[in-house]
């Protein structure tokens, strides 16, 4: 009822061997410092306290210590660097001086620094390389490089000079050795140099902050060729860097892309081109291939997970050491147990606002979850379910739909999301083993977040029709305003136009029949008396009195006539408008040419007013205002309108001011012309250009049976 348990045991991955504590068959100290396989196939290990042997086998055979009084013992238990020249002498580098062990003979010979003799200038060997034409190279802490013979003690500095570039870039040198081209690359604490050894000058590399193509720490541990002109090397902060020689820029790969640690010692290359690298948090294999790390610690068989400086090595065997503040490990790469099963994935647990939601049960590829929109906090946690290292699982995952990008979690399994927009998402999780070994399918689940009522499709179409019927109600209500308004506005045009029709009539009837009878009787009587008076002078006055008093008559008889047409109840509107017209032309300069069909009996006595009103405020307009030479008036019957055209040659009207004409003061005249054309429900354009004249366009609509009797 329990299930099946199935536990998974992984072979030993790292031999490790530590210190002796007392016993004889482990390391003179803990620390480890330089590994060196020589020709012969033994391993040296070099420590804080004395030099070890080990056969290939690993098994210690030989140790060396400083002894005071035996000058065939080394010069300092504190071992730095170990090196093999080409006679098989065994060179080793301590705090205090350098040694050469003839292996076969047991015998050793110190080098140290004395004030009194020719010998080595200084006695801290930190690198000790022997080049292939026999020299000795030495690299020293806080003195530079020195090139060295040991035959005759003889030796060269170089050391780094303030404000010459090509001399070293830094006394403390960490490595030296020899790439395929004979160039000497060196690692120093600021910087990685090449020597020219025919010039004896200097190439420094140092970190140039800024400088996205430049070196990108400043201690250099070690470099490594590779092909094609490339070269890695071991840097302190900088992590892994790939130095491009001929174009001469660097790339790092650090921690951001997988790297345990900033801080690498050493690189190792094993026969599948895989780069293995120290570091203070591990061991780290970095495939070229890919451009991927997978790392090594403790938990995988490491005696401790900081390594040292120079503390590697790679023996003829294809075996792989590596030194630890804690003791030596070794291991064949090929040989690594390597978990290659892809692992599943479930969703455990699903929470919102961080409670797990009742009776959940855990969910896999393709299940749904189905929140609503105030659900606006969730969260999941999923599992890989590969139990060799789960601390070493590493995890991956996208809500499609919100995140643009898988977002790498390392070990953490656990993901929140807040405030989402109603929809549709996808949440994909992928994950891999203790090794690296990904489930790249992962799983997805479906996440739909349902939107509130206010903003689902069927309420939109309300909200959309409500809001175009409140739109419409207040459109027709609006216009439905505005036509009353217009209408009052039309009615009390119609009775101010009427009322000012009325009044002028009775004003011209009372001047025709009043004062102009009385002048009548008045110019009468003036020639009664002039028939009867034969004083000169009071004829010369009757004369006088008769020709004001017919002048007034003829005054007040054009003002009448202007003030009420009589002739449109006597003989038409027709012949009125021409009369006008011709009345016209006869009193200005401008020549009227017109064309005026027969509108008789078509309009009721009213609109026949507003029409004569109409004609004549244009021809006054032309008259007064426009300047104009030549003008035409046509007044044509169509089907069911009467097409009044009114056109001058004269100054016209700016576009500026034409908009605005209509209901400016100075189109005062224009504007009664309107009024009354609204009066008949008519309309009125204007057309005009500075200098090029004025066109004023009106139509009046005919109806049936509209003249009144």
């Amino acid at each position: 009822s329990a299930g099946l348990t199935k536990l998974l045991r992984t072979q030993k991955n790292f031999e490790n061997i530590f210190a002796d504590d007392g016993k004889d068959n482990g390391l003179t100290d803990a620390n480890i410092w330089p590994i060196f396989e020589d020709s012969k196939g033994n391993i040296w290990v070099g420590t804080n306290n004395g030099l070890n042997v080990l056969d290939k086998n690993n098994r210690i055979f030989k140790k060396y210590f400083y002894s005071s009084g035996d000058k065939n013992t080394i010069s300092n238990n504190r071992i730095w660097s170990i090196n093999e020249d080409r006679k098989g002498n065994i060179w080793v580098g301590t705090q205090n001086g350098l040694n050469r062990i003839d292996f076969s003979k047991n015998k050793i010979t110190r080098f140290q620094y004395s004030p009194n003799k020719k010998s080595l200038p200084f006695n801290l060997i930190k690198s000790v390389y022997p080049d292939r034409n026999g020299a000795l190279w030495l690299g020293t802490w806080g003195s530079g490089m020195i090139r060295f013979d040991p035959e005759t003690t003889s030796s060269k500095i170089y050391q780094h000079e303030i404000n010459n570039k090509s001399t070293i870039s830094d006394d403390v040198v960490f490595y030296i050795t020899e790439d395929s081209k004979g160039v000497l690359w060196i690692c120093t604490s600021n910087g990685l140099n090449k020597f020219d050894k025919s010039t004896e000058q200097f190439s420094s590399y140092v970190h140039s902050y800024g400088n996205s193509n430049g070196l990108n720490a400043n201690a250099v541990y070690y470099i490594l060729e590779d092909k094609n002109n490339i070269y890695w090397i071991a840097s302190h902060g900088g992590g892994l860097i790939q130095f491009d020689n001929s174009r001469e820029k660097f790339k790092n790969f650090s921690e951001a892309d997988g790297l345990p640690n900033n801080v690498v010692y050493g690189i190792l290359r094993d026969a599948k081109n895989n780069l293995w690298l120290s570091t203070n948090k591990g061991i780290s294999r970095f495939s070229l291939q890919q451009k991927t790390f997978k790392n090594y610690n403790t938990k995988d068989g490491l005696p401790n997970n900081e390594f040292n400086a120079g503390a590697f090595c790679k023996s003829e065997s294809g075996k792989f050491y590596f030194g630890t503040i804690d003791g030596l490990t070794s291991f064949y790469p090929d040989k690594l147990f390597e978990n290659k099963t892809v692992p599943k994935i479930i969703v455990t647990d699903f929470k919102i606002f961080d409670k797990s939601i009742p009776y959940f049960t855990c969910l896999v590829d393709k299940d749904t979850i189905d929140l609503k929109y105030n659900d606006n906090y969730f969260s999941f946690e999923f599992a890989a379910l590969d139990y060799t290292e789960p601390a070493n699982n590493q995890y991956a995952y996208m809500l499609q739909g919100f995140d643009k990008n898988w977002i790498y979690s390392g070990n953490r399994r656990y993901a929140a999301y807040t405030h989402l927009d109603a929809g549709h998402y996808i949440f994909s999780v992928r994950a891999s083993n203790n090794n690296g070994v990904w489930n790249e399918k992962g799983i997805n689940i479906i996440v739909t977040i349902a939107p509130p009522f206010w903003r689902t499709w069927w309420f939109n179409i309300i909200f959309v029709m409500v809001l175009l019927s409140l739109i419409i109600y207040f459109y027709k209500r609006k216009m439905n305003q505005l036509r009353r308004e217009t209408k009052l506005q039309q009615n009390f045009s119609k009775q101010l136009i009427d009322f000012q029709e009325e009044e002028k009539k009775r004003i011209a009837s009372e001047l025709h029949d009043g004062i102009g009878q009385n002048l009548l009787i008045i110019t009468n009587r003036a020639q009664i008396g002039l028939m009867n008076e034969h004083d000169d002078k009071m004829k010369e006055q009757l004369v006088s009195i008769n020709e004001t008093a017919s002048e007034a008559i003829k005054e007040i008889r054009n003002i009448a006539h202007h003030l009420h047409p009589n002739l449109l109840d006597k003989i038409g509107l027709t012949k009125t408008l021409q009369a006008m017209i011709h009345k016209f032309e006869g009193t200005s300069s401008v020549t009227l040419s017109t064309a005026i069909n027969d509108i008789d009996d078509i309009f009721s006595a009213d609109d026949e007013v507003n029409i004569y009103r109409i004609v004549q405020e244009g021809i006054n307009n032309i008259i007064k205002h426009s300047g104009a030479k030549q003008a035409e008036i046509s007044i044509l019957k169509k089907v069911n309108t009467l097409k009044i055209v009114i056109r001058d040659n004269g100054r016209g009207i700016a576009e500026v001011k034409l908009k605005n004409f209509l209901s400016s003061s100075e189109g005062f005249g224009l504007r009664s012309l309107k009024e009354r054309v609204n009066y008949l429900h008519g309309n009125i354009l204007i057309d005009s250009q500075a200098g090029k004249g004025t066109t004023l366009t009106i139509t009046i609509p005919i109806k049936e049976n509209e003249k009144q009797h």
